[in-house]
């Protein structure tokens, strides 16, 4: 499971130093990167100096790009931006998205995601894996998580929905519910009132 993160730049000396650190990173060291560029040589080598705009976005999608995003890309090249794309693995985008971001990248006219990923920690794989901060100051987070309401106004309970009493009198209110005796005397309760003998004889093989 990887996070796809795109920024672009005024020119490929730019994006190859973003590149570069990303690759060669002190704590974090990215692998799946992608440079394209009008003098490049594009993703996987193919040489985009004077490529069309649909031979850019092929470029592009080689890096796993998303088309619609590549379009857009496209032309900020043709313009001799620069996109670097690194696909981060989880739990290490905040520390991709701070690389890029000491590059100076440009505007690229494609909305980035909100919200803010956070940094992978052992001590809290829970809240880490579900984007949840460790402490809540919520008195009703599990509510407010499952956008479940803590206290309902109407009458529609579990007990309602199942036609069962919420209060009851009688000391065996399942059984009650459900025409059952509390108390049985005899040994094979379930068998007795499913009418099912407790032991039957295997059928003897047809020769």
């Amino acid at each position: 499971m990887s996070q796809t993160i795109n920024r672009m730049y005024d020119s490929h000396e730019r994006a190859s130093q973003a590149a570069d650190e990303l690759r060669n990173g002190r704590v974090d060291r990215f692998t799946d990167v992608h440079v394209v560029s009008r003098s490049s040589g594009g993703a996987a080598g193919e040489d985009v100096a004077e490529s069309s705009a649909d031979a850019i976005v092929a470029s592009l999608m080689k890096g796993f790009v998303l088309k619609s995003h590549a379009k857009v890309f496209a032309e900020g090249i043709k313009r001799g931006g620069a996109l670097v794309t690194v696909h981060a693995p989880f739990g290490t985008a905040r520390a991709a998205i701070d690389i890029l971001e000491r590059h100076g990248p440009i505007e690229s006219n494609v909305a980035e995601p909100r919200d803010d990923p956070m940094a992978w920690d052992d001590a809290t794989p829970m809240s880490c894996a579900l984007h949840m901060p460790v402490l809540l100051s919520d008195s009703a987070t599990f509510s407010r998580f499952w956008n479940v309401a803590p206290i309902s106004k109407r009458g529609g309970t579990t007990s309602s929905a199942l036609g069962i009493p919420a209060v009851v009198d009688t000391r065996g209110p399942f059984s009650g519910t459900f025409g059952m005796s509390l108390i049985s005397d005899k040994a094979t309760i379930l068998s007795s009132l499913l009418g099912l003998p407790l032991l039957t004889k295997p059928r003897a093989a047809r020769r």
